[in-house]
């Protein structure tokens, strides 16, 4: 016998409750009327009256998945006392609760807390991931590679030091080892450069070792003419292309400060 310290309710949503069956089975409800069947029985919604334990799920089941559902009503009938039912079908998911057993819970270690590393294109990298558990019951886990909201078609993706996964705020003040950039004679539209990077870098299929600095706040590596102050969305068909663009808009450094230049000719 075990002694049930809780529950959680889960949303009547497929993927819900199928979250929540990892961990074991979940009690529900649905809508009991004549005529039921045990084999894939669809029938309209309604108010539940009957309460049942969903056990498991299988997406090949009822045509289009269904659920794997314990009875009251014995082993002699249905399925062993089982029985199977699409999805959504008589309201089956309606006021689903998960069993917590705090006396008994997992509790998960990991190693290294975080896992970095580059994968050039076509190439391959791995990296060892080690799992614990400290706590009495069993553990259940799955990984799963989450795309980020801010990552475009191609692959790339920005973090800054406000996103929990970005790196942490590092300033390199370029006064003293910079070079200020030049602009000529006009600091309010200017473009300098191309200026030696010391190293390739790759960006959208292209590989790239110089770039060329805009004084309204963005950088190219292929322009060296355009001086648009105006921050267009991206992509943008017009110039300037394969650029940065950190601080796009109408600068005007002739009015104050200085633009600095700097490489390490390795990153």
């Amino acid at each position: 016998m075990v002694k049930l310290d809780r529950s959680r309710d889960i949303p009547n949503d497929v993927n819900e409750i199928k979250n929540a069956l990892l961990t074991g089975p979940v009690s529900t409800t649905f809508v009991v009327r004549g005529g039921f069947s045990w084999n894939c029985h669809q029938g309209p919604m309604g108010t539940p009256n009957h309460a049942v334990v969903i056990v498991g799920w299988d997406d090949n089941l009822c045509g289009g998945g269904g659920w794997i559902v314990k009875n009251s009503w014995g082993p002699g009938w249905g399925d062993q006392g089982y029985f199977y039912i699409p999805y959504g079908s008589c309201s089956i998911g309606s006021n689903t609760q998960q069993p917590i057993y705090t006396s008994r819970l997992p509790e998960l270690t990991y190693e290294p807390e975080t896992v970095i590393f580059y994968v050039p294109s076509g190439g391959e990298a791995s990296r060892i991931l080690r799992l614990g558990n400290l706590g009495t019951g069993d553990l259940y886990y799955r990984i799963r590679l989450l795309k980020p909201s801010f990552q475009d078609e191609f692959g790339y993706y920005w973090f800054d030091s406000d996103n929990p996964l970005g790196p942490e705020y590092s300033w390199i003040d370029l006064n003293g080892i910079g070079e200020i950039v030049d602009f000529g004679g006009n600091p309010d539209d200017g473009n300098s450069g191309p200026m030696d990077l010391g190293f390739e870098f790759d960006f959208y299929g292209n590989s790239f070792n110089s770039i060329s600095i805009c004084s309204n706040g963005w950088a190219s590596f292929s322009d060296g003419t355009s001086t648009s102050s105006y921050n267009r969305p991206i992509p943008f068909g017009g110039a300037p292309n394969d650029l940065l663009a950190p601080f796009w808009t109408d600068l005007d450094p002739g009015a104050g400060g200085d633009v600095y230049y700097y490489t390490n000719n390795a990153d």
